[in-house]
């Protein structure tokens, strides 16, 4: 959705001469829309892309989560937020993902690696619980689901088989978000 919000608030493309369609196809015996098509006054041009439902339909057919058990859970402080915030902004062009490690009691998330410009930031130094495995996940992703909520409605809870869950109450609702590692 960001890239449509992006297309869409081009100067360009909303000015006189400019022009946006939405474009169809034939499958299975109908026509259907498959992107929205941006041309400019200028030749510029730009193409919003559909997923087809057919896609997604068979993707969600194939997952089958029936729960998981996590080796920790952390409520991330508003300081946690902060410094994670700060070195993505430092290093997110270089080094995308995030990787939490645990050293005892304390939980560090890794930003970078051993060959490459990283830090290591500690997030709770009293955890009970450990991660072994050298799982990664987008930290922008992950800052914008924790930016949801008030820092102390917010859940972090890790498995050491590779996924992260994060729990935002809202204070009406409560929103769960999966997330599979990177490999």
């Amino acid at each position: 959705m960001g890239v449509l919000h992006g297309l869409l608030q081009y100067p360009g493309f909303d000015g006189e001469g400019s022009d946006t369609k939405i474009n169809t196809q034939e499958r299975n015996g109908e026509t259907v829309p498959v992107e929205v098509e941006f041309t400019s006054a200028d030749g510029n041009d730009a193409h919003y892309r559909f997923m087809l439902a057919d896609v997604i339909n068979q993707q969600l057919k194939a997952i089958k989560f029936k729960g998981a058990e996590f080796d920790l859970n952390i409520v991330p402080t508003d300081k946690n937020l902060k410094d994670l915030a700060y070195f993505n902004s430092v290093l997110g062009a270089f080094e995308a993902n995030f990787s939490p490690k645990t050293d005892g009691t304390s939980l560090w998330f890794h930003i970078g690696d051993g060959v490459s410009d990283r830090t290591k930031i500690l997030i709770n130094s009293d955890i009970d619980g450990s991660i072994t495995g050298d799982w990664k996940w987008p930290l922008d992703i992950v800052l914008k689901i924790l930016r949801l909520s008030d820092t102390g409605n917010c859940v972090m809870s890790i498995n050491d088989q590779g996924l992260l869950q994060i729990i935002v109450d809202s204070g009406m609702a409560k929103y769960t978000y999966l997330l599979p590692a990177r490999s």
